[in-house]
């Protein structure tokens, strides 16, 4: 928990958005608050809330899709969930966290439904408590996400 609170632990999500982001990479730093609408959800806003900070970078697009690889700098609740739909992509799946503009996008027809929001905690890399070692640890995609990355790889695939 001390390695956590002091941002010495790096954590890797993997993560599929509907959508393609404009940049290829960026810096998502918005504060995080309880949702005063919906005190069971969180929310960026303008003032208060907690200082949050989350990279990105673009894996993989496809047509109304993207692979993304995210690392938050800070460990708010939701913090991934509600920073990708702030910036207009929310992850596939995700039923509480959705942005305005696809708030009603769906998965394609034939498309394999995870029944999930796809997030997955892909590595987590910290110094060893006693000899301050680096260690790591590293979670495949699971096999829910992977089949839907194969099909949109198949079946969404960008054009050239």
């Amino acid at each position: 928990r001390a390695q956590f609170k002091a941002r010495t632990a790096e954590k890797e999500y993997r993560c599929i958005v509907y959508g393609e982001p404009r940049f290829q990479s960026d810096w998502i730093e918005r504060p995080i608050a309880t949702d005063p609408k919906h005190p069971d959800r969180m929310t960026v806003v303008e003032e208060g809330g907690r200082e949050s900070s989350t990279y990105y970078e673009i894996l993989e697009r496809f047509q109304g899709f993207t692979h993304v690889r995210c690392r938050p700098k800070t460990g708010r609740t939701h913090q991934i969930r509600v920073h990708m739909t702030s910036i207009g992509h929310s992850l596939v799946g995700d039923r509480v966290y959705r942005s305005r503009v696809r708030q009603h996008d769906t998965l394609p027809p034939g498309a394999p439904d995870p029944r999930r929001h796809c997030l997955h905690a892909f590595r987590l890399k910290l110094p060893h408590p006693t000899t301050h070692e680096p260690i790591e640890f590293e979670a495949a995609i699971p096999p829910d996400m992977q089949v839907l990355l194969n099909w949109l790889r198949e079946h969404r695939p960008m054009r050239s």
